[in-house]
């Protein structure tokens, strides 16, 4: 839908998810997005806790915020001691609550973080990243991960982005150029 109606867009999104709802009213409502303040806020306007009646969980998608601090690992490390650093704070984000703490800890322990004038400032970025997502509860990936679903399992990795995944990409060709 590029050049389409985003506001409309979102708003079918909701519909959906409340037809799902409707459905399967044990469901639990996960947003996942990556770090775009203007994707939170468009989707945290119309998916609200009041309008769906339950807890919302809001999540950055891992293998975004993964990127991102891939790119600042690179700085620290070369590429084989980067992946393992990576791996490693991968299963700590999915298996500790407030590891993302922890995390921006040795990021800035390393004392790396890129001066203002500099262009790329992947440090800075993972940092900053850290910072607004952590600090708004969307690395709480563990908890998350402990949440029993209405079949009384985990969820599965695939499970949003099999049911959305074209809503989102609309959406994302949408938002592309659009004037904020």
């Amino acid at each position: 839908m590029p050049g389409g109606d985003v506001d409309g867009l979102v708003l079918g999104l909701k519909d959906d998810v409340m037809t799902l709802l409707g459905m399967r009213p044990t469901l639990q409502v996960t947003l996942l997005c990556d770090g775009a303040v203007e994707m939170w806020n468009l989707l945290g306007e119309a998916l609200t806790e009041a309008a769906l009646e339950r807890a919302i969980t809001r999540l950055v998608d891992l293998w975004h915020f993964l990127e991102k601090m891939g790119k600042a690992a690179r700085r620290r490390f070369e590429a084989p001691q980067a992946t393992a650093w990576l791996t490693r704070w991968r299963l700590r984000l999915l298996n500790k609550s407030g590891a993302w703490r922890e995390l921006q800890a040795e990021v800035t322990a390393w004392g790396l973080e890129e001066p203002r004038e500099q262009k790329d400032r992947p440090v800075h970025d993972a940092l900053t990243f850290l910072a607004n997502q952590g600090g708004a509860g969307r690395l709480e990936y563990a908890i998350a991960r402990a949440k029993p679903t209405d079949r009384g399992q985990r969820p599965r990795r695939g499970d949003l982005q099999e049911s959305l995944q074209c809503t989102f990409q609309a959406l994302g060709r949408t938002l592309e150029g659009r004037q904020w």
